[in-house]
């Protein structure tokens, strides 16, 4: 599964996926579901980490 699938098909499932202040991925959600997600999410977490980032510039340019 590629990045922009796992953000997707998690958020589906009802987590948000954010980049903490610290340069990490945040979690939040039901507690099963984050447990779940988990190590798919650890698998991923550069790739994950970039795409947050590049989605996170593309909605600043477009609210600028």
């Amino acid at each position: 599964m590629n990045p922009a699938e796992i953000i997707k098909r998690a958020t589906e499932e009802g987590l948000l996926l954010a980049i903490s202040l610290a340069g990490n991925i945040s979690v939040k959600g039901d507690q099963s579901t984050i447990k779940h997600w988990q190590p798919t999410i650890r698998q991923s977490k550069a790739a994950i980490i970039d795409k947050l980032r590049f989605e996170s510039r593309n909605s600043q340019m477009v609210t600028m």
